[in-house]
């Protein structure tokens, strides 16, 4: 977990208080996790009326949110690494990085226990849910931002999805 919240840091430039919110926040201490946060996790994957506690219902939100999860992180990552005007080659190998200690932090949690496939795995999602609409001539992405955008795509493709 330090590794991975290193990485976050540097992609972002973030400085040391900044960084401290994440264990002021206590999101990385222990702490159990109820059906109903993991309704929320996987975006309510399951019906709100079944039963939430149910073996198969866990493993299911489980597994979206984890997916979800992955995405969201790397769509996090790249537009901090954006943002920060990082090097493309600089900024993919952090996010790249990080993703793989992602993957195997959450391998229990994932439908696929593989590192390599679920890192590929992350990436092709993070392609499809985020990506594609941002590079669109109409998306809310700044114009400038677009080309970036797909030399990260690219870098991370050669990194995570060979």
């Amino acid at each position: 977990m330090t590794r991975l919240l290193e990485l976050v840091q540097r992609t972002g430039e973030f400085n040391d208080a900044t960084m401290s919110i994440f264990d002021d926040l206590g999101y990385l201490n222990e702490h159990s996790v109820q059906a109903p946060s993991l309704l929320m996790w996987s975006s309510a994957y399951e019906d709100v009326s079944s039963p939430l506690e149910a073996a198969e219902a866990v493993r299911r939100m489980s597994r979206t949110g984890a997916d979800l999860q992955l995405a969201r992180f790397l769509q996090a990552l790249t537009e901090t690494a954006i943002e920060r005007g990082r090097s493309v080659a600089q900024g993919a190998d952090l996010i790249a990085e990080a993703i793989r200690i992602a993957v195997i932090l959450l391998a229990e949690a994932l439908d696929d226990s593989d590192p390599l496939t679920a890192e590929r795995t992350a990436f092709r999602t993070w392609r499809t849910a985020h990506l594609t609409t941002l590079l669109l001539p109409n998306s809310p992405a700044h114009p400038e931002s677009r080309p970036r955008f797909r030399q990260y795509a690219h870098a991370l493709e050669t990194h995570l999805a060979p």
